[in-house]
C-alpha cells in the first residue's frame, strides 16, 4: 500500500518542518516516508529569482515556468513513485510531496493551468485525484503576524 499526500501552503507556514515532523512520526508508526522535494524552490534559486517579476511583466514566459514546474513535479513524483513499488513489497509506504504538481494551481489562473493541463492530457480533477490526500498549511502571517519571522533557529 503506498499512500501519497501533497503538504501545500504559503510561505513560512511550516510545509518544511512539518514534512520532516510527518516523516519522523511515520517512521515511528512503521511506514517508510519518502519524499519529493518542493520544484519551484529548486528553479526559483536557480536561475528564476525574479519569478515575481516575470509574472507581472511577461504572462508568456511565466506560464512557461510554471509547465516546466509541473511537469519536473510529475516528473519527481512518478519517478518516487516507481521507487515506492520496490519497498512496498515488504513496507508501507507513504509519499509525501513538498508542495507537489497540482501546488502551480494556486499561482495562476484557471486557464493558464489548462493550457499546461492540456498539452500533457490530463485533466485537474485527474491531478487532484493523484493523491490520496492534500494538506494546505497556513503561513502564520496571516492572522498571526506577531509569529510571523524567517529566522532560522
Amino acid at each position: 500500500m503506498i499512500k501519497k499526500i501533497a503538504i501545500t501552503g504559503g510561505p513560512c507556514s511550516g510545509k518544511s518542518t512539518g514534512i520532516e515532523y510527518l516523516a519522523e512520526k511515520l517512521w515511528d508508526f512503521g511506514y517508510r516516508p519518502i519524499v519529493a522535494p518542493e520544484i519551484p524552490t529548486l528553479i526559483i534559486a536557480n536561475g528564476v529569482p525574479d519569478i515575481n517579476k516575470i509574472a507581472s511583466t511577461n504572462p508568456e514566459l511565466y506560464l512557461e515556468i510554471q509547465r516546466t514546474m509541473f511537469l519536473l513535479a510529475s516528473d519527481y513524483e512518478k519517478r518516487i513513485n516507481d521507487l515506492a513499488r520496490h519497498f512496498q513489497k515488504n513496507e508501507k509506504v507513504v509519499i509525501l510531496c513538498d508542495r507537489g504538481k497540482i501546488d502551480g494551481r494556486a499561482y495562476m489562473s484557471e486557464d493558464g493551468f489548462s493550457n499546461i493541463l492540456s498539452g500533457v492530457d490530463i485533466n485537474e480533477h485527474a491531478v487532484r485525484e493523484s493523491y490520496d490526500a492534500a494538506i494546505h498549511m497556513v503561513t502564520a502571517a496571516k492572522g498571526a503576524e506577531a509569529f510571523y519571522n524567517t529566522t532560522i533557529l
